[in-house]
C-alpha cells in the first residue's frame, strides 16, 4: 500500500465532545434485545479478521450510543469508549452497526482508516461533518443523506463513482486511487480542495471539473487530477487560466490551446490518445522490418537476415547455428517440451468461424488419430457448448494457431475439456498462439463451463504463447482426476482478469500422479491469485519449475503450494506488486499451505519483490509465508540445493532481464500475412495488459465489465496453399520443398543459415518459422 500523502486539516468544528464508538465486522441484522423498534442503525461491513479491530475515532454530540456485532464476534464485557473488538473468527462479511434510542443526528464525524471494510451505511448520520475511510475496499457509497459534510476522506478504495449532489457543504474531498469513471462538482461550491489522482475519468470529465470549480469562484485551492484516463483539452482552458490567477494550484499542465496534442498522440474529443503509427500505415519502417507501437512513437527493427536502424536494412550475413534436439517445437522448454502433438499426421484446415460443421475447429479437434490444425481464417470462434475431448484417441494434435490470417484465433463462450472418468484420456498434445477469452460471466460462481481449459488428466502437452482472460473460474484447471498429470510446460503466456490463474495437480489421490510440470516466462497481470496453484497427490512427490515470470498487481497472493509433496525450482521471477495487490493477510507472498501439503520443498532463488528483495539474492525464502497464518515458514520447507532443470530447460536469466524479455514476447502474438512473412499482431487487450506492467497501472483484477476486442477477420487468398498440405506455396518454392514430411539437413530463412541436425520435418520447420521459433533457437 503506497504511504499516505499529508492532508489539509479538515474544517474544525466547536462543542466536539470525543465520544468512542466502534462499528466492528459481523453481521448482525437486528438490534440489542429491548432497543426500541427499528431503531436507526449506522453499519460498516468489514471482511477482517483482525484481532484488534477498531475505528480510530467516532466524534459524538452526547448522545447514548449502542453498538452491535455479528457473524460469531463476542462484545466485550465493558463496551468502553473506544473498544477493541477480537474478529479473528469472521468467516465472511461481519456487519457492525451503531445506534442510538433516538436518531443518530449528533454523530459528527466518523475514523476508520485500513480496516478492510466492504460497506459503509451512513444515513442515519445526518449531521456527520468529517467522514474518513481511507484504505478500504469500498465499491460504493451512499452520502445523499449526509447533508452537512465538510470532509471526505475515501483514498485507496474501489469506487466507481460517487454522488456529491447533496452536499453542497464539502469543502475537503479526496478520492485518490480509486476507480472513478463518473464525478461532478457542480453542487459542490464550497469545495477548496478536490483530490482525485489515479481514477479512470476521461478528458471530458476534467474538463467539467475545472469548469465548474471556476464557476464557484472560490480562491486559494488546490486540485489534483493526475494520472486519469484522459487529459484536459482546449475546453478548460479558461476555466483552469481563471482557477490559476485565482490562486489555485493544479498539479496538470495547462492545456494546449485548440485540440493540439504532443507529437504521437492525437485529440478524440476527450483527450489526448496515442497514435498508432504501425496499424495506420503512418510510419517509416523498412519493408524488411518490424513495427512495434510505443506510446507516442513507435520502434522498427530489421528482421533476421537484415542488419540496420529498422529505416534502412540491408540484407547480411549471419553466422549459422545447428538446430537440435528433436522437440515438440524447437523454442518448447521443460515437462512437455517433447511432446510430439500432432507430427506427421493429417493436415485439417479451420475454414470458418463457425461453431461446428465441416471446417470448424470444432470438427478439427472432434477427428480421431493424429493431426495438425491449420487456420485459414483469423476471427474470434464463440462456442455455443464446450468442445470436450474424451477418449485416447484424440490425442496427438497441435493447434497452430500462428498459422491464421492477421488477427491470429480467439476462443469465447465455453470452455476445451479433455477429461474423462473412466481414464481413457487424450494425451500428447499442443496449443500455440491461441487467445482463450470465454467471457462467460453469468453471476454464477465457479461455474465449470466459465473456464477456459479444463484437463482432468494428461501426459505430454504444451500450452505456448497463448493468451487467457474473461474466465470467471479458472484460466486453466489442470488435475491429475481420472489420469496421471505428467510432463506438462506453459509458457510465454498472457493470464488477466480471470477470477482465477491456474491450478496444476490437485487431483483425487492414488493412483494418479502429478509431476514435471513446467511454468517458464509467462505474464500474469490483473490476475487475483493462483499463479498458479500446484500440488501432487498422497505422499508422493512431484516437480515443478516456475522460471523468469513476470506478475504484476496480483491480489491475493502468488503461488501457492497446497497439496501433497510438490518439489519447486522458483528461481528468476519479477514480482512487482499493485495497486490492488493485498497488504493485509501476506497477499503479497508465496503461499504454502501448510495444513494439506505433507513435505512440500522449495528452492527459490534470484527473485525481484520490491517488498522483500528489491536486490535478489541466492536465498530469498522470505517471499513464502503460512497459507494458514502468514508467519514465516519453518526451515524444512526449503532446500539450499537447486533441482535439476525439467528437460530442454534453458538456464533461468535474472529477474530483471526476465521482466523485458517476456514482456517483449508473451501472447498470442504472431501470424502469417498472405506473402507468407510472419508478423506482429497482438489484439488491444493484450497491448493493453502489457503497456500496464510498464506504466504500473493498475486495474481491478476481479472486474467482470468485459468486452471482447475487436479483430480483424481475414481469409486466405486462393491458390495460398495450392496443395492443401498446410505449407503456403510461397514457401514450398522458396525452400524446394517436395512433400510436408521432407527432411532438409541445410536450411537458410531470412538470411539466417542452420543445420536441422534434429530432423525436423518440412511442416515442422513451416510451424517454427511462423512462430518466430527461429529467431532465437536457443530461448522459449
Amino acid at each position: 500500500m503506497a504511504s499516505r500523502p499529508s492532508r489539509r486539516s479538515a474544517p474544525s468544528r466547536k462543542q466536539r465532545l470525543p465520544l468512542a464508538l466502534l462499528c466492528l465486522l459481523g453481521g448482525c441484522e437486528g438490534t440489542l434485545e429491548g432497543a426500541p423498534t427499528a431503531p436507526t442503525e449506522l453499519a460498516l461491513v468489514t471482511t477482517s479478521t483482525s484481532a484488534s479491530w477498531a475505528p480510530t475515532t467516532i466524534v459524538n454530540r452526547g448522545e447514548t450510543l449502542r453498538w452491535t456485532v455479528s457473524g460469531g464476534v463476542t462484545l466485550p464485557e465493558q463496551v468502553a469508549d473506544m473498544p477493541t473488538l477480537d474478529l479473528s473468527g469472521n468467516t465472511g462479511a461481519a456487519r457492525v452497526t451503531l445506534s442510538s434510542d433516538g436518531e443518530l443526528a449528533g454523530l459528527e464525524e466518523i475514523t476508520a482508516p485500513s480496516l478492510e471494510i466492504t460497506e459503509a451505511e451512513l444515513g442515519a448520520a445526518t449531521d456527520l461533518v468529517k467522514i474518513d475511510l481511507y484504505d478500504n475496499a469500498l465499491t460504493t457509497l451512499d452520502l445523499s443523506a449526509n447533508v452537512a459534510l465538510e470532509t471526505i476522506w475515501v483514498q485507496e478504495n474501489a469506487l466507481t463513482s460517487l454522488d456529491l449532489s447533496q452536499n453542497p457543504q464539502a469543502s475537503f474531498v479526496a478520492l485518490d486511487t480509486n476507480a472513478l469513471s463518473t464525478f461532478d462538482v457542480s453542487a459542490n461550491p464550497a469545495l477548496l480542495s478536490l483530490w482525485l489522482n489515479d481514477n479512470r475519468l476521461a478528458g471530458a470529465t476534467l474538463d467539467a471539473i475545472v469548469n465548474a470549480l471556476d464557476g464557484h469562484g472560490l480562491s486559494d485551492g488546490e486540485l489534483r487530477i493526475a494520472d486519469n484516463s484522459g487529459v484536459l483539452s482546449s475546453a478548460a482552458l479558461e476555466g483552469y487560466d481563471s482557477l490559476v490567477a485565482r490562486g489555485w494550484t493544479i498539479d496538470v499542465p495547462r492545456p494546449l490551446p485548440g485540440t493540439e496534442c504532443d507529437p504521437g498522440y492525437h485529440h478524440d474529443g476527450a483527450g489526448c490518445v496515442d497514435d498508432d503509427e504501425c496499424a495506420a500505415g503512418t510510419h517509416d519502417c523498412h519493408a524488411q522490418a518490424t513495427c512495434t507501437n510505443q506510446p507516442g512513437s513507435y520502434a522498427c527493427t530489421c528482421m533476421r537476415g537484415f542488419t540496420g536502424d529498422g529505416r534502412t536494412c540491408t540484407e547480411g550475413s549471419l553466422p549459422g547455428f545447428e538446430l537440435t534436439p528433436l522437440k515438440a517445437f524447437p523454442t518448447a522448454q521443460g515437462g512437455g517440451s517433447n511432446a510430439t502433438g500432432g507430427r506427421g499426421g493429417r493436415i485439417l484446415h479451420v475454414t470458418h468461424l463457425g461453431d461446428s460443421g465441416p471446417g470448424s475447429l470444432r470438427e478439427a479437434l472432434m477427428t480421431e488419430g493424429p493431426r495438425i490444425i491449420v487456420f485459414d481464417v483469423s476471427g474470434r470462434i464463440h462456442l455455443g457448448s464446450r468442445i470436450s475431448l474424451r477418449t485416447s484417441r484424440l490425442g496427438d494434435f497441435t493447434v497452430a494457431g500462428q498459422t491464421a490470417p492477421e488477427g491470429g484465433i480467439t476462443i469465447s463462450g465455453r470452455p476445451i475439456e479433455l477429461s474423462n472418468s473412466g481414464g481413457d484420456m487424450p494425451d500428447n498434445f499442443i496449443f500455440r498462439f491461441i487467445r482463450f477469452r470465454n467471457g462467460s460471466y453469468t453471476g454464477e460462481s465457479d461455474a465449470y463451463d466459465h473456464n477456459g481449459v479444463i484437463i482432468h488428466g494428461g501426459v505430454d502437452f504444451v500450452f505456448d504463447h497463448c493468451s487467457f482472460s474473461f474466465c470467471d473460474d479458472q484460466a486453466m484447471s489442470m488435475a491429475a482426476k481420472w489420469n496421471d498429470l505428467r510432463n506438462v510446460t506453459v509458457q510465454r503466456s498472457l493470464f488477466s482478469e480471470n477470477a482465477t490463474g491456474v491450478i496444476a495437480g490437485l487431483g483425487s489421490g492414488d493412483p494418479t500422479r502429478t509431476e514435471d510440470i513446467s511454468f517458464v516466462r509467462n505474464l500474469w497481470v490483473h490476475q487475483s491469485h493462483r499463479t498458479p496453484n500446484i500440488g501432487t497427490q498422497g505422499g508422493y512427490t512431484g516437480r515443478f519449475d516456475a522460471l523468469n515470470n513476470v506478475m504484476f498487481n496480483w491480489q491475493n497472493r502468488l503461488i501457492n503450494a497446497n497439496t501433497g509433496s510438490p518439489h519447486l525450482n522458483n528461481i528468476g521471477n519479477y514480482y512487482l506488486p499493485g495497486d490492488y495487490t493485498s497488504t493485509a493477510n501476506g497477499g503479497t507472498a508465496n503461499k504454502i499451505q501448510t495444513g494439506s501439503a505433507e513435505s512440500p520443498l522449495v528452492y527459490t532463488a534470484y527473485n525481484y519483490h520490491p517488498g522483500f528483495y528489491p536486490t535478489p539474492q541466492l536465498d530469498d525464502r522470505d517471499v513464502w509465508q503460512s497459507f494458514t497464518d502468514n508467519s514465516s515458514l519453518p526451515a524444512r520447507y526449503f532446500t539450499s540445493t537447486r533441482f535439476p532443470l525439467l528437460p530442454n530447460t534453458s538456464e533461468p536469466l535474472s529477474a530483471a532481464d526476465a521482466y523485458e524479455d517476456v514482456l517483449g514476447d508473451v501472447g498470442a502474438n504472431r501470424y502469417v500475412d498472405d506473402a507468407g512473412s510472419v508478423r506482429i499482431y497482438q489484439d488491444s487487450y493484450d497491448l493493453e495488459r502489457i503497456e500496464d506492467v510498464r506504466s504500473r497501472t493498475s486495474r481491478d483484477p476481479f472486474n467482470k465489465s468485459w468486452t471482447q476486442p475487436s479483430l480483424p477477420t481475414r481469409a486466405r487468398p486462393t491458390g495460398w496453399d495450392g496443395r492443401v498440405d498446410g505449407i503456403p506455396d510461397a514457401f514450398v518454392e522458396a525452400h524446394g520443398i517436395t512433400s510436408r514430411d521432407d527432411v532438409i539437413l541445410e536450411w537458410v530463412i531470412d538470411g539466417q543459415p542452420f543445420t536441422n541436425t534434429a530432423g525436423y520435418d518440412a511442416m515442422d520447420m513451416y510451424l517454427a518459422y511462423a512462430a518466430g521459433d527461429l529467431d532465437a533457437p536457443s530461448a522459449p
